[in-house]
């Protein structure tokens, strides 16, 4: 078994190492590549995180969201291994599922066991996108309490747009409006740089509108997982308990300065914006 090694700090210095990885040029199927990391949750981040997000402060529960934000800098430090052959700018978080499966204890070590590997090409042989998945564990004392499972689109096919590497659904606006609306929240100028101090995803996409038109974006965006933090703690003040399990799908990026809207179904939720389906997901 490997020692694990400390969780990556957070922090903007990714930005220089991850545009050094654009000259690579994946060749073959990768091989899967692991790797264990080890650290102490602080409380102070977590209620921190915690009002962020909107969670009730009256609990104190480490959200599974949160626990995202020690996988995703784990995620990164994977990608920019050499062994690792995509470049990591271009890397596009296209679905997430995470699940509870005990409590966690905030006064103990945890461990993080994260294993990459390439997805397999569809059957029919006919797409030439390509994409790798995340599989992470939150272990304590031995006991996995936290799942997560997250997909990026590595390499996309020839002529393909975001939207069609994620299977953008095709809903109008009258097709949502039997959804109960659940909450909905402002997204004021800076919140992507708020969230990036808080969670370590410097992607210069979310921070500021410049440097998000220089990668293509009409303005900046915000970090897709900032809105699975907010679907959570809705959802944890609707059900008065945590939530065990949350999928979402990544289908449309949400701009800074708009109003994204919640609404659930059953065990189904949609993020919107302007009518325009944005995250959808499911939870327990």
């Amino acid at each position: 078994m490997t020692t694990p090694l400390p969780i990556p700090e957070a922090g903007a210095g990714y930005i220089g190492k991850a545009l050094l990885t654009l000259t690579r040029k994946p060749a073959g199927t990768m091989p899967a590549i692991s790797q264990r990391f080890g650290g102490l949750l602080r409380a102070e981040h977590v209620s921190a995180y915690r009002s962020a997000m909107g969670f009730d402060q009256r609990r104190e529960a480490v959200p599974m969201s949160y626990h995202y934000l020690a996988i995703q800098r784990a995620q990164v430090a994977l990608m920019l291994r050499r062994d690792f052959p995509f470049p990591v700018v271009g890397m596009v978080h296209v679905a997430n599922r995470m699940m509870q499966l005990g409590c966690y204890d905030l006064s103990a070590d945890y461990e993080l066991a994260l294993r990459v590997e390439e997805e397999p090409c569809a059957s029919d042989g006919r797409s030439k996108a390509r994409f790798v998945c995340f599989a992470a564990e939150v272990l304590q004392a031995g006991q996995v309490r936290v799942q997560c499972h997250s997909r990026y689109l590595a390499k996309r096919a020839p002529r393909q747009t975001l939207a069609q590497g994620t299977r953008v659904a095709q809903e109008t606006p009258a097709a949502i409006l039997d959804w109960i609306n659940l909450d909905s929240w402002q997204l004021e100028t800076g919140e992507g740089l708020a969230y990036a101090r808080l969670s370590g995803d410097y992607n210069p996409i979310h921070l500021w509108d410049w440097s998000a038109r220089l990668l293509g974006f009409k303005k900046a965006i915000i970090q897709g997982m900032h809105s699975v933090g907010r679907v959570e703690a809705a959802l944890e003040r609707l059900l008065g308990r945590e939530v065990l399990q949350l999928d979402a799908t990544f289908r449309q990026p949400i701009l800074i300065g708009s109003r994204p809207v919640l609404r659930i179904r059953g065990a189904k939720w949609v993020v919107t914006d302007a009518a325009k389906e944005c995250i959808t997901g499911q939870f327990a």
